[in-house]
């Protein structure tokens, strides 16, 4: 038969393991319980239950934040008070630690004991209450609600008497882990509850979806909170990191700012590594199917995160190796017509041909239009084509594009050489090359060129 659950004795309530009452026997004075310990203990009723004994008497309860080294409380930064915020309950045969929420709403995490016989040392002073153990390690709480003297005064005698008889062949382990699911006691090291088979949260698993996801490890840690926190700050960083790559087209700036970028990102996932592991190795057990579950995110993430990094790369242009637009005309009066590659063909093979565009006074203009170079800034491109080209004078703006003239040759349609102009206009925020190449016997045919590019307009380019 199912035992009903019972609720944690209110402080000061002693009940002997006859069923008689220490209060008919040992007057005291009235205990005060305050609404926040109300509230304390039905929130964790259920966990209390699972491990205090039927005649365990309830001295004191209070909640507490623990106390942490100063490198973990660096690394955890504001988020330490409400990660450590625990409740403890006081009894004459141990201390008992329950985990709770951020808020104190719900019992959440790791569940510890400290047997007295276990613990040499006990003080509570200022607010807070610090414990001993046999292997010498300091546990300290600040307790919100500080015991009553005369309850510090009977656990001290308790203290001192398993120090007065310490016998060294008996096993005095401090502290002892217990499941949160069912109330067993089970071995530090141990990955999970020996009697319900649940699993304890991994800290190397929380460290690893820290590290492909953001704010994953924190939520894994039951710290949802910090995971928004810690998402937000490093979506934040890739806008950052993306605008510095977006905001320039020059090789240098973009690769400084990746360089930055991943420092900064660097040291961002290592601490989020660091502060995840810490958070989760207080947290409470779960099921091995949720365990699973959560590891499925590691492949997932992994690329995930990749592609938002190299998103900003991407959206800039300088991985980028096609033509995103082209350069159309504007006739009013039909002037110019256009026609496709194909329709030239009697030029010969000329590489990036586009578009054929041709007068009615028999006047025709190639247009070649090809990418810059992968990590090719501007400045670089038109120093480039400036000399490949044999460009003469300094490049000029034709309204957001720079321009270069130069002189060419092009095979005439009866098989002959002419000589030609070319104009070329370097695209510099869509990281295009556009050169327009018409016969040179015509006076003002460069001027004309000008004119043409000046009242013209850009469409997307469209790959046939």
């Amino acid at each position: 038969m199912t035992e009903a659950p019972r609720h944690p004795r209110s402080p000061g309530h002693d009940t002997e393991p006859g069923g008689a009452t220490a209060a008919a026997r040992r007057p005291r004075a009235a205990v005060t319980v305050t609404p926040q310990q109300r509230r304390l203990a039905r929130t964790i009723a259920s966990q209390a239950n699972r491990i205090l004994e039927p005649n365990e008497e309830l001295l004191a309860l209070s909640e507490a934040v623990a106390d942490i080294r100063p490198l973990e409380r660096a690394v955890l930064g504001g988020l330490w008070p409400q990660s450590r915020r625990v409740a403890l309950l006081l009894t004459p045969r141990r201390l008992i630690e329950i985990g709770v929420s951020c808020t104190g709403r719900r019992a959440l995490g790791r569940i510890r004991s400290f047997p007295w016989d276990g613990v040499p040392s006990l003080k509570i002073a200022d607010g807070w209450l610090e414990v001993r153990t046999w292997a010498q390690d300091v546990h300290r709480w600040y307790l919100r609600d500080v015991p009553d003297p005369a309850v510090g005064a009977r656990l001290l005698k308790r203290v001192d008497l398993a120090v007065s008889t310490y016998v060294p062949s008996i096993s005095r382990t401090a502290p002892l882990l217990h499941c949160s699911s069912c109330g067993t006691g089970r071995a530090p090291e141990a990955g999970g509850c020996r009697h319900c088979g649940d699993t304890v949260r991994s800290p190397r698993l929380a460290a690893k979806l820290a590290l492909v996801i953001p704010g994953a490890g924190h939520l894994y840690a039951q710290r949802p909170v910090a995971a928004v926190v810690r998402c937000a700050a490093e979506l934040a960083l890739f806008a950052l990191l993306a605008a510095g790559v977006l905001g320039t087209t020059d090789r240098w700036r973009i690769l400084a700012t990746v360089a930055l970028g991943v420092a900064v990102l660097g040291v961002m996932k290592l601490h989020a590594a660091w502060s995840a592991r810490l958070l989760a190795e207080r947290a409470g057990a779960i099921t091995p199917s949720a365990n699973d579950r959560w590891r499925l995110l590691g492949p997932v993430g992994t690329p995930l995160s990749l592609a938002v990094l190299v998103a900003p790369l991407l959206l800039a242009g300088v991985l980028d190796g096609d033509v995103d637009w082209r350069l159309q005309f504007t006739d009013s009066r039909r002037e110019w017509a256009v026609s496709s590659p194909p329709f030239a063909a009697s030029l010969g093979d000329i590489p990036n041909l586009r578009e054929v565009w041709s007068r009615r006074d028999g006047q025709w203009v190639l247009v070649q239009s090809w990418p810059f170079r992968r990590f090719e800034s501007a400045r670089r491109a038109t120093a480039r084509l400036a000399r490949e080209w044999g460009a003469h004078g300094s490049p000029t703006v034709l309204g957001p594009h720079r321009v270069l003239e130069a002189a060419g040759e092009a095979r005439a349609p009866d098989g002959g050489r002419l000589t030609t102009a070319v104009l070329l206009v370097i695209d510099a925020e869509a990281r295009d090359v556009h050169a327009l190449t018409t016969a040179a016997d015509i006076p003002g045919t460069t001027d004309r060129l000008r004119q043409l590019v000046a009242r013209s307009y850009w469409e997307p380019f469209e790959a046939e």
